[in-house]
């Protein structure tokens, strides 16, 4: 179920950015609420378990980010010089090709030190996730470190990096803490089997209407923060109580074969989300283009066939890079904990 829902959120954003009334802005923080809840859960019972590990950890977390941003940065040049060479217009993606941006880019600075990495709009959302999968275990090991100077390291880490990042990214941070939530409170459910589905269905039916938004709301006492804020932290709330629902129903894990697909589909969500905005530019650029050639009354066929295009080519990639991730990650654990056996025993 959460599966499908990632997959959904992508979907959505991916429509929403091709001009669909689509909640897309809304649908990327049902991503920071699943983040929260997955990557929460797993710091958590490492901490609990004592086998917490900055060095496993981060390796999973760069591995899982990078496996995909890679190569959808080097598609981005590339498919800005395509565009240019063809449709002209190279002022549009002047100063957001150069090295310092994709330095700044592939080190989660972006929206802070540099811009977006040839004008991929989704990138923003990777400098949030990426601090506070930081953020998170900092501040936990505020508590659960045993001596009093590592506690006191881990209070100025998550400071400085509170700091650094700003506060625009660390209100965000509560929307990230909500899904957080889902996993230290203990699933409950009805004995009812038709009062937990009507329940279910009422949370859906809230999480729907939360996406609606208010984005009119604005109030001068509170200009220090994005007018978005408010709206984004209803659909989350009204997200988190549904993942904790069907949390508390079925389980984070649905054991149903039939239900395999759902992975399949979540397996490329990552990549879809990343790769499709340059070829959105490419789209506007060739349709307002002299090489546009064809009839208006074509249009909507023509942009069916080029959406289902991009996500043949999203799932391609995916399954060259993201649907490598788990098998990427052991090997390179396997040998960062061969390496670091050498160094002990040296």
């Amino acid at each position: 179920m959460l599966d499908l829902m990632r997959f959904t959120s992508a979907l959505v954003v991916f429509l929403y950015h091709f001009h669909f009334r689509l909640p897309g802005y809304q649908a990327v923080m049902v991503f920071f609420v699943l983040s929260g809840y997955f990557i929460s859960a797993s710091v958590l019972k490492t901490l609990q378990e004592g086998v917490w590990s900055w060095r496993e950890y981060l390796i999973k977390r760069f591995i899982r980010l990078w496996i995909v941003l890679i190569p959808a940065l080097i598609l981005t040049y590339s498919w800005a010089l395509l565009q240019t060479h063809l449709f002209g217009r190279t002022s549009l993606f002047s100063g957001v090709l150069d090295v310092k941006t994709l330095t700044g880019n592939l080190v989660f600075t972006q929206d802070i030190l540099v811009k977006q990495y040839g004008l991929n709009g989704p990138l923003w959302s990777l400098t949030y996730e990426f601090w506070y999968y930081i953020l998170f275990p900092c501040g936990l090991l505020v508590f659960y470190s045993k001596g009093k100077l590592s506690r006191i390291l881990f209070l100025i880490i998550f400071v400085a990096i509170s700091l650094f990042v700003g506060k625009q990214i660390m209100l965000y941070f509560i929307i990230w803490l909500l899904g957080a939530l889902i996993a230290v409170i203990k699933p409950y459910k009805l004995k009812s089997w038709f009062f937990n589905h009507f329940i279910l269905l009422i949370l859906l039916a809230a999480t729907i209407a939360s996406t609606k938004g208010l984005y009119s709301f604005y109030n001068k006492q509170f200009n220090w923060m994005n007018p978005h804020f408010i709206p984004d932290l209803s659909v989350s709330i009204a997200f988190s109580l549904l993942v904790y629902w069907i949390i508390s129903i079925y389980g984070d894990v649905l054991a149903n074969r039939k239900l395999v697909f759902l992975k399949k589909l979540a397996g490329f969500s990552y990549t879809l989300y990343l790769v499709h905005y340059p070829l959105l530019y490419f789209w506007n650029a060739w349709t307002t283009s002299s090489l546009w050639k064809f009839d208006n009354n074509y249009f909507l066929v023509i942009k069916t066939i080029y959406l289902l295009g991009i996500v043949i080519y999203a799932y391609t990639l995916a399954y060259l890079t993201e649907f490598r991730t788990s098998t990427l990650t052991s090997k390179v654990i396997a040998i960062s904990n061969k390496r670091f056996l050498i160094k002990q025993n040296v």
